[in-house]
């Protein structure tokens, strides 16, 4: 066993991953140096409060025509140094700007105020990001490092408060035994009062949170809702994640000796936690209080070794699913189980398990409740080797190293032919990634810039919204790109954001399906009806993550794909699901994401292929007991797993050739959803673990939940069919950003925000 000791050394040091498209390349010229600038002197002496809060409040705020023209910045950098700051730094009513240090082990803010206070205070800032810097808390009491809280709505002649949403924390590490790292919410039992709304989809990666003395991260408020963790570090906080009646999905974060709990839920509607790391806690998850609510509990391919108590303890009506977990037996000698659900609430519980490694070989999952189902398949006793903490962070995402580039600035306000000029010398380094840097500003062209085949260039800006805007081209592409090519676009702004339909694209990659070929787009905005094509493809493998606002996805397969024999997908993880197309045998797999809005059927399968939902909420604007999920005509597989539905299932009697299971989903509205399945029909469908409730006033037997009779539908075998369904899910986890292959594309596009053209991203 891995001495605690050793723990510790490994996570103060940063480690090189074994392949990254990610780099740091700053700073650039548009950037606002905190020291040269604004005269900070980072020598942990001086206060540098209000240089650091003068360089803030100086951020350009383009919507109010507020800094606006060659003087323009959206990006506050912070040098190597230490700075000591006495009172909070308020980020109040910017858009689209970026505070970034140098790096986390070098750039470090100081707290030297008093006690019961913030660090970084963001009320009423949207489309942000904090980066690289290291926030000491220096044992004063009751203290926050960062608060996402937005605390009032106002508009006045140069600023206004923005619905904060689409934010970035990443590659910032905690110290000095916080309260808290990152709090975001107000009201909610947060004890933080505000406006209760947004505070919502927020990335945090590669984040390191050390002792902790109430939580690493806390989420509170109803509408505080879609924290995507990833790649983070929790190192003797008292409880890692605590969740108060939002919700988050973790992904491969590592716990050590979490004194509470690495999860903590009361009141949140779903969560997930997939490929994560938990040694030595002292529980897993829990949740508080016990109730009749439908929450969801889903746990995918962690490793959770030795914990002090019970692994995971859950006591609402909700169902837990468990995939492909590994569990050691914990030191608690007194409950010899590792799974524990129950409530008072009086209807029936189930559970699925299907493929993970317990430390018991006799009932490790239990329901407390009698006549509970516990769907075990391919589960087993815990035969290997426990696996090690250090290989596991080894695999870990870390942050960016800094590298030096060839760069070419772009001119302020430069024309299509000059743009098209510097990509091409760019395309002419080959093997050395040079940076085509767009400052802050708005550059207008009027045809396709065109990036050849071979290129291995960045194309970057200065930030994810109303930072470097590019506009013009009404009836093509904005870029087309050919492959097989490394490209990497970031932080910038491309299309008209206007109610005007446009035909055109926003990129165009061109031969980009090389087998071993991959895709990453994350923390995209597009207001585009379809935001990726993937057009019969045959192996690009494209992972969307941490995009709510970026909808309408097509995945259509090539001739491999529609044989069986292909590799093309499209994964995404806590990014947008709605509207999806599948065609041709492509497969999508959407989870943890939440989807609102006024349409009526945001879900309408047509077509031939594979789909699984898993983690959802579907919520119209104009609720009731109507389809919000609608099966045309389908063949192939469709899994929609632990979720809520606002509205109804409808299953059209055409789908002969459809496979369906219907697991964990809790309906409102629509009391029956079963009878959702055509009389006779020769389709395979499983209803599973489903619960209604509905909101009609005076009706008692509708106003908490209710447990709907499980329907099995030309379902010969059960256990072969659920481990059938959830197949897609269970090999769908995420990848770290893939380096460069000769020949292969290795496509990267993170933090860009897409106009209003017909197809935002198409690949080819």
């Amino acid at each position: 066993m891995l001495r605690i000791l050793g723990i510790i050394l490994i996570l103060s040091c940063n480690s090189s991953p074994l392949f990254s498209q990610e780099e740091f390349n700053g700073p650039f010229p548009s950037w606002a140096n905190v020291k040269t600038r604004f005269g900070a002197i980072g020598d942990g002496k001086h206060d540098d409060t209000r240089a650091i809060q003068n360089a803030i409040d100086s951020l350009t705020v383009a919507p109010m025509g507020f800094n606006i023209g060659k003087d323009a910045y959206s990006v506050v950098y912070i040098p190597a140094g230490t700075y000591v700051i006495s009172s909070t730094l308020l980020l109040k009513g910017k858009i689209g700007c970026s505070i970034i240090g140098f790096d986390p082990e070098k750039t470090r803010i100081v707290w030297k105020g008093g006690d019961i206070d913030t660090m970084l205070l963001a009320s009423g800032s949207a489309y942000f990001k904090v980066s690289r810097i290291s926030w000491d808390a220096s044992g004063k009491k009751q203290m926050e490092c960062i608060g996402l809280h937005w605390m009032e709505k106002w508009k006045d002649k140069t600023s206004m408060s923005f619905a904060t949403v689409n934010i970035e924390f990443s590659d910032l590490k905690f110290f000095g035994k916080p309260d808290f790292g990152i709090f975001g919410g107000t009201v909610g039992g947060g004890g933080v009062k505000g406006t209760g709304s947004n505070d919502s989809e927020v990335t945090i990666k590669r984040c390191f949170f050390s002792e902790c003395s109430q939580a690493g991260i806390k989420i509170a408020g109803y509408n505080a809702l879609d924290y995507w963790i990833w790649d983070s570090k929790f190192l003797n906080c008292q409880i890692g994640v605590w969740n108060n009646s939002g919700n988050y999905h973790a992904y491969k974060c590592l716990f050590i000796k979490s004194t509470f709990a690495d999860f903590i839920n009361r009141n949140s509607y779903y969560t997930s936690v997939r490929g994560c790391f938990s040694f030595e806690s002292q529980a897993f998850s829990g949740d508080d209080g016990s109730s009749c609510n439908p929450f969801k509990r889903i746990f995918q391919g962690n490793k959770v070794i030795r914990t002090k108590g019970m692994p995971i303890q859950y006591y609402h009506v909700g169902r837990i699913t468990l995939f492909d977990n590994l569990i050691t037996k914990s030191l608690d000698t007194l409950h010899p189980f590792l799974v524990n659900q129950k409530s008072w609430c009086p209807v029936s519980y189930s559970m699925l398990s299907i493929g993970n490694s317990y430390g018991y070989a006799k009932q490790p999952l239990r329901i407390a409740n009698e006549g509970g189902k516990i769907f075990s398949y391919s589960d087993q006793l815990i035969i290997n080797s426990i696996p090690d903490v250090a290989d596991f962070e080894k695999k870990m995402a870390v942050t960016p190293t800094i590298v030096t580039r060839k760069i070419f600035e772009v001119p302020f306000q430069a024309t299509t032919e000059q743009i098209q000029v510097i990509i091409n010398q760019a395309a002419k380094i080959s093997g050395k990634r040079p940076i085509i840097h767009f400052p802050t500003g708005i550059f207008n062209i009027n045809k396709t810039i065109s990036i050849p085949a071979g290129s291995d260039m960045q194309l970057c800006g200065d930030g994810l919204f109303n930072a470097s805007v590019i506009r013009g081209v009404n009836d093509s592409a904005f870029f087309r790109i050919y492959g097989p090519s490394y490209i990497t676009m970031h932080d910038l702004e491309v299309g008209q954001f206007s109610s005007k339909q446009s035909s055109n694209s926003i990129f165009v990659f061109n031969n980009v399906d090389q087998p071993g070929s991959h895709a990453f787009i994350d923390e995209v905005y597009s207001i585009s009806p379809n935001t990726i094509t993937m057009d019969k493809l045959n192996f690009l493998l494209v992972q969307k993550t941490n995009s709510f606002f970026a909808d309408g996805d097509r995945v259509i397969g090539g001739d491999l794909v529609s044989s069986g024999k292909g590799s093309a997908a499209l994964w995404a993880f806590g990014a947008q699901f709605a509207n999806v197309s599948v065609d041709n045998g492509g497969s999508f797999i959407a989870k943890d994401c939440w989807w609102e809005g006024n349409q009526r059927v945001p879900v309408d399968l047509k077509g031939k292929g594979n789909l699984s939902l898993d983690g959802i909420m579907m919520a119209p604007s104009k609720a009731d007991s109507n389809p919000t999920i609608r099966v045309s005509s389908f063949n192939g597989r469709v899994s929609i797993m632990n979720g809520y539905i606002q509205g109804g299932l409808q299953i059209d009697p055409v789908n002969e050739q459809l496979k369906m299971l219907a697991w964990n989903l809790h309906f409102y509205h629509k009391m029956q959803p079963d009878r959702s399945i055509p009389r006779n029909t020769k389709a395979k469908i499983a209803f599973m673990g489903n619960t209604v409730q509905c909101f009609i006033k005076g009706d008692k037997q509708c106003e908490n939940p209710t447990s709907v009779a499980d329907v099995l539908v030309n379902i010969e075998d059960q256990a072969i069919f659920l481990p059938e369904m959830t197949a897609d899910d269970r090999l769908a986890m995420p990848i770290n950003i893939k380096g460069y292959n000769k020949g292969v594309s290795n496509i990267l596009i993170y933090r860009v925000s897409m106009g209003n053209s017909q197809s935002a991203i198409v690949f080819r």
